[in-house]
């Protein structure tokens, strides 16, 4: 019956809600594999269902009346001797079920939003999202925190539903503690940052650039190769006395010489023959030979 349909469908989307907030707790990759996987698959029964109890609801009077009409008509014979009718042969009925009733899922919109995170280590990264009359339906106002995404809907603001779904941000967040503010024609989504040894994340972008690959390539990546990169960066942009450092300290470190700190006193008179400022490319193992003095000469 309807009710039955009806009955599984508010079940499956109970087991849909729980198992995305286990999902924003899962910490291993796993885990959160098979939770998504159970989501995606209970997401399309709760459809069918929905689709189901629309298929099997009673007919309208309208569509009964439009039935009957169909009906064919018996038809006397024209010979006055006849005496039996004649029915007309039927016409073939049209189905009378009404068309399945669009889920409730469908139609959404995506909404205009913009971020900020404030001054220098603020707790939180505020999404503000712009929804005409999202205020009037508060309480038709959801969201659900991943740790490092958020899916925000709001159904029947002026009659439409909006949903905004934001995924691989650039930094990991804590689910619990974000929320919603709700205002007349805004929602702010409060994002509640992961606060480092010293202090709270700080966010270039509001989504990582590459998605989640590139957040999981940064995971595994070789911590020593953000040395190198800054290393290169100093050494592409530095001045000539950085590049004569950094050009010294890798060659004795090549060579498997000790590096001396003493060695890098800006106030060193260092040989002028180094590479032309703008070299790319930045190699230590292939640095140019400045022809270091041996020992350098302290300015007088």
């Amino acid at each position: 019956s309807a009710e039955d349909v009806m009955g599984a469908s508010e079940d499956l989307a109970e087991d849909i809600a729980e198992a995305k907030r286990l999902l924003a707790t899962a910490t291993r990759p796993a885990v959160q594999a098979v939770l998504g996987k159970f989501i995606k698959e209970m997401t399309a029964k709760e459809l069918q269902a929905l689709t189901a109890a629309a298929a099997s609801e009673p007919k309208t009077a309208a569509a009964e009346e439009a039935a009957d009409l169909l009906e064919p008509a018996p038809l006397k014979a024209r010979d006055e001797n006849i005496s039996e009718t004649v029915t007309a042969p039927p016409p073939p009925k049209l189905a009378k079920t009404a068309p399945p009733a669009a889920p409730a899922t469908a139609g959404w919109i995506a909404p205009t939003y913009g971020w900020e995170q404030g001054e220098y280590n603020t707790p939180w990264v505020n999404v503000m999202v712009s929804i005409e009359g999202a205020g009037a339906v508060k309480d038709a106002v959801t969201c659900d925190f991943g740790t490092d995404s958020f899916d925000l809907r709001v159904v029947g603001a002026n009659g439409k539903n909006y949903r905004l779904i934001v995924e691989a941000l650039e930094k990991d967040i804590i689910p619990d503690e974000s929320r919603v503010v709700v205002k007349k024609n805004r929602v702010t989504v409060k994002l509640k940052k992961v606060k480092g040894e010293y202090s709270y994340d700080h966010w270039g972008e509001l989504k990582k650039k590459g998605g989640k690959a590139a957040k999981e390539k940064e995971k595994t990546r070789d911590p020593s190769a953000g040395i190198m990169d800054l290393m290169k960066d100093l050494y592409d942009n530095g001045d000539d006395n950085m590049r004569k450092i950094i050009g010294e300290s890798m060659m004795k470190s090549r060579n498997g010489e000790k590096v001396d700190p003493s060695d890098y006193n800006p106030g060193n008179n260092y040989d002028d023959k180094v590479p032309p400022l703008g070299q790319s490319n930045f190699d230590p193992t292939t640095m140019p030979n400045l022809d270091l003095p041996d020992e350098p000469e302290e300015l007088s």
